[in-house]
Order: C-alpha cells, then structure tokens, then sequence
C-alpha cells in the first residue's frame, strides 16, 4: 500500500504548491553587473512552507521504504532471514557492487535473495552516472531528510510582455510570455546588453525544484515526483511481476 500512498500525498503537494505560487511569493531584483550589464534576479520574500517540504520528504521516504520491503520480500521468497536486508544502491559503481556482494561479504544482505535478483539488480545500475541514478538519489535524499527539509526554490519564471529596446529605441526582444529556466545558484531570470533597455508588465514563478541532492536539483517538482515515482513502480513492477523471482 505503500505506493498508492505516495501518490496521493505528491498530489497533494502539487495542489499545496500551486497555493503557495499563487500567493506571489518572490520578487525581481534589478542588478547591474561590473559589465554594465543589467541582470534579473528572482528572491523569495516569504519562506517556503514547512508543511509542504515536510510532505515531499514523507513522500519520497515512502518511495525508499516501498524499495526496502521488495528487497525484503524477494530475500522471504527465497527461504533465507532478512537481517542486514535493504534495497541496494551505491554512491558509486564500487560501493554499488558492495552492496550487492560482490566481493562477497561476511554479513549477506540482499544476495541471499538469489542470483536472479542480483543479476536483474546489477543491470539498473543505482549509482550516480548509472541508469538508475535517480533510484540513488532517492536514497541520498532519504538520508538528507533526517537532518533537515527538503529545500524548494524558483525554476521557471515567465515574464509578462517582455521587451529589450536599444537606447535608440530599436526593439531586440519582445514576447508576451517569455520563459526562463533558473540554471544556476544565482538565480539569474534574464539578461540585458550593455546599453539596453529591459521592461516587463509581471513576473510570475510558475515551478519549482529542489536544492538538493544533485540528481534532483534543477528540475520541476511535478516533473521530479513522477519521475521517481515511476522509476520505484517499474523497479517493483519488474520483480513483482515475474514469477522467476518468487519461486514456490
């Protein structure tokens, strides 16, 4: 039940954000760089909300433990005992094999729930630069939880009938609804040349990513809960599915 839980309380973290955006929650700062070059840069003026990070953690904590409850389940339905048992990810390619027995250790976790398993394992690849990165992730993440928040910020910005004007008038960019993608600590939103002129009607943030982990960061929250919710259903999927892996 595990799974379905998660889902509903992602949902309700969309539905939370959408509330939280739509109370204006940053604003634009005007910054001229050493270049002459005049920056857009979005800052919060009210905190992002405890419960809504508090919710985001709840769901991928529920993500990871789905993951150790097959790893359990598949070690059951082999006959052996669950001690040591947890679903395997690694930080790298090493520690990945590691957790997966190779070489082989003298406290056995998931190995004992048979080499199909861990063959099938090894192919996902959860490790940083691997296939299943985000598996892996969801596991550093797990762990960042129980020191602290999930962290939200801007990602995506749309600027409201945008237009770059040289200072004789001639107009270099006009949009009505122009987009920008936050890609760097900073925050930049947009850019304009040396001697130019940049207005905008509004600004409206309109997604946001997490801080951290890295393989979470710089990407929309809605996207990212999907993403790692599908990425848990189909690893589930795969052995839940295939009566190879539950012999008896």
């Amino acid at each position: 039940m595990r799974l379905p839980h998660a889902k509903i309380r992602a949902d309700e973290v969309r539905e939370k954000i959408k509330d939280y955006l739509s109370s204006k929650p940053y604003k634009i700062i005007v910054n001229e760089d050493s270049t002459g070059t005049t920056n857009l840069v979005i800052a919060p003026i009210m905190d992002f909300p405890i419960e809504i990070s508090l919710v985001i953690g709840e769901v991928f904590h529920t993500l990871r433990s789905a993951l150790d409850n097959l790893a359990i389940d598949l070690v059951l339905a082999n006959g052996r005992s669950t001690s040591n048992v947890s679903f395997p990810t690694g930080k790298d390619k090493k520690a990945f094999l590691n957790q997966l027995g190779t070489p082989k250790r003298n406290n056995p976790g998931i190995e004992k729930a048979g080499y199909l398993v861990v063959k099938e394992l090894l192919a996902m690849e959860l490790y940083p630069g691997g296939e299943g990165e985000l598996v892996q992730a969801l596991h550093s993440n797990n762990i960042l939880d129980k020191h602290f928040t999930p962290i939200a910020t801007a990602h995506r910005v749309v600027l409201n009938q945008l237009e770059i004007r040289t200072s004789g008038g001639e107009v270099i960019l006009s949009d009505t609804e122009h987009v920008c993608s936050i890609l760097d600590s900073f925050a930049n939103v947009s850019s304009c040349p040396v001697g130019c002129n940049l207005e905008y009607d509004e600004a409206i943030v309109t997604q946001l990513c997490l801080v951290e982990p890295s393989a979470f960061s710089f990407q929309s929250i809605d996207i990212l809960l999907e993403r790692v919710q599908a990425s848990v259903e189909s690893i589930v999927g795969t052995f839940t599915e295939d009566s190879r892996f539950y012999p008896g």
